[in-house]
């Protein structure tokens, strides 16, 4: 099996003539925790947003699993999840924001509630499955965001800066979910702490660029 999942080539992106991303090559290892670093402004979320099929490229490959990613790959990005750095829920109970990507793939309802149910304990949230996702603080949120990628068990998961709004015991219990995740992860962090904790790789970003 190929070593990496993910391979960039040339890649560029431009807004208003101005060069936001150059990055000539990168690659990802499959099933491994990769790590961005860098200051605001540096390029990362763009980076994600782009690998998450969210954005178009000015120019640059991309390959997934050696294929390369066109236009209409909605196969491809149903095996990638992107959790942004303010993540948007749905005004319903936290029970139905994690739900919500499962109702959309072949589960029986008996099967959705089993997967919901599990990661509500796992992310310590049981307590807030009937809650309004929407009402709970800012940590609460983002941990739902959290749970509700993980729920859907994509080939990638990217996440933004997951645990900026998280106290320590809480920081603690996703960097455990994240390291044994078992599939590939690509997550923007600003602790350097963090980065060497869990990453296989860790890679720096300046001026849309990887150093």
């Amino acid at each position: 099996m190929e070593k990496h999942i993910l391979n960039i080539e040339g890649l560029k992106k431009y807004y208003n003539r101005n060069l936001a991303l150059d990055i000539p090559k990168l690659a990802f290892e499959r099933n491994a925790v990769h790590m961005i670093m860098g200051p605001n402004g540096s390029g990362k979320s763009t980076l994600l947003e782009i690998i998450a099929l969210l954005e178009k490229p000015s120019s640059g490959k991309i390959y997934y699993n050696n294929e390369l990613i066109g236009k209409n790959h909605n196969r491809i990005r149903k095996e990638i999840t992107l959790v942004m750095q303010f993540p948007f829920l749905f005004n319903t109970t936290v029970f139905k924001n994690i739900a919500y990507g499962l109702n959309m793939r072949a589960n029986s309802e008996r099967k959705r509630r089993q997967k919901v149910m599990e990661i509500l304990e796992r992310m310590n949230l049981t307590e807030f499955g009937e809650r309004n996702a929407r009402e709970l603080s800012a940590g609460e949120m983002r941990k739902v965001a959290i749970a509700r990628a993980i729920v859907l068990e994509p080939e990638i998961l990217l996440l933004d800066e997951p645990t900026s709004e998280l106290d320590e015991k809480n920081i603690e219990l996703v960097e455990r979910i994240i390291k044994s995740f078992g599939k590939t992860v690509i997550m923007v962090t600003q602790s350097k702490g963090q980065a060497m904790r869990l990453g296989d790789m860790v890679f720096s970003m300046s001026e849309g660029g990887i150093e």
